[in-house]
């Protein structure tokens, strides 16, 4: 059930390297829109460590290529020696293993993994990644203090001919620190002939009217985050409008008019909100800008957020509380784009 986390990464990459004619410059940015470019060989780390409880993993590369998610599948660094620090003490070292892969699907290079350490709201951490050949990188954040939800209320609706429910989500924003927000959703689903399942939802629909999202221009295509794909804004926004008070956080979830609900059905609705580092925040936003101005030959060269010493991979926190709504009559929801 909580394997939504752990498809971290997945997604969302900020710097495009490509191979050079020189052995020691084999690496350069290629997009003309990007600011902050290198041609020296660097380690890249993405990483994203929460107190959800199933440990933390990290992704280790040379190269950080924004079309093909957190790294580049060209170049993993398999012997890195990869330490984790809490408020400034080191706790472990994570163990470099090799994803499982299906039966035809391409063999997936190394992660770096610990599965038993246990991450704490209101910590600092910090990932310090030395390799033979590399400089050492090193890069911190915390884990946001959760922020529970109040209530989640739904309605049917329809919205551009699209038959669904509006979902409210109600919180309470704290007033005595600055607080970043995502929001996530999945399907509890019952299976008619015996069992159930979950199913993370790609789908959800934010509308663009919402004001906690007016930060960031309008751009009605799909954005990959760390955690999923949302259409037209990363779900993500500060509580700069919303200070010290309640707000009910409103999305759309489209039913699925091509499964018989007599066969398999959602029985409810688990919408998460998480609480994000500043750093997740930054590197979130800077993503988004980025694919806004990657194909404009016009646009100024702008820097691509990272907390990394060299500049390059992004390491940010997050802490996660949900809320549980079941469904008073049979639906299914379009779960994927």
């Amino acid at each position: 059930m909580k394997n939504l986390f752990i498809l971290i990464f997945f997604n969302f990459v900020l710097v495009i390297l490509s191979s050079c004619d020189e052995v020691l410059n084999r690496f350069e940015y290629q997009d003309t829109n990007i600011a902050n470019s290198t041609k020296e060989p660097q380690l890249c780390v993405q990483g994203f460590p929460s107190d959800y409880g199933e440990g933390l993993k990290i992704d280790v590369s040379e190269a950080w290529d924004i079309n093909k998610g957190y790294y580049n599948n060209d170049i993993a660094i398999n012997n890195a020696v990869v330490s984790l620090f809490e408020n400034g003490e080191k706790i472990c070292t994570l163990n470099s293993y090799l994803p499982s892969a299906s039966p035809g699907v391409e063999k997936k290079f190394p992660n770096y993994f610990h599965p038993d350490v246990i991450l704490k709201p209101g910590k600092d951490y910090e990932i310090e990644v030395s390799s033979v050949g590399y400089k050492t990188v090193k890069g911190k954040t915390s884990i946001p203090i959760s922020v529970k939800p109040d209530s989640l209320i739904a309605i049917e609706s329809v919205e551009n001919n699209k038959k669904g429910y509006q979902f409210t989500l109600y919180f309470t924003d704290p007033s005595n620190s600055q607080n970043f927000y995502m929001v996530n959703a999945r399907n509890w689903m019952l299976l008619n002939h015996g069992g159930n399942t979950t199913q993370t939802i790609d789908n959800i629909k934010i509308p663009l009217g919402d004001h906690v999202f007016d930060f960031l221009p309008d751009n009605q295509s799909f954005v990959r985050e760390p955690f999923d794909i949302s259409t037209y804004k990363p779900r993500m926004f500060s509580d700069e409008t919303i200070v010290g008070r309640q707000y009910g956080l409103k999305f759309f979830l489209e039913l699925n008019s091509f499964i018989d609900t007599n066969d398999v059905y959602v029985d409810k609705v688990e919408v998460l909100l998480m609480s994000i580092s500043k750093e997740m925040y930054d590197g979130l936003k800077s993503q988004y800008l980025f694919q806004l101005i990657k194909s404009d030959l016009y646009a100024e060269k702008m820097t691509i957020y990272s907390n990394m010493s060299n500049g390059i991979g992004l390491w940010g926190g997050y802490s996660v509380t949900s809320v549980t709504l079941k469904m008073n009559k049979k639906v299914n929801f379009q779960v994927y784009q």
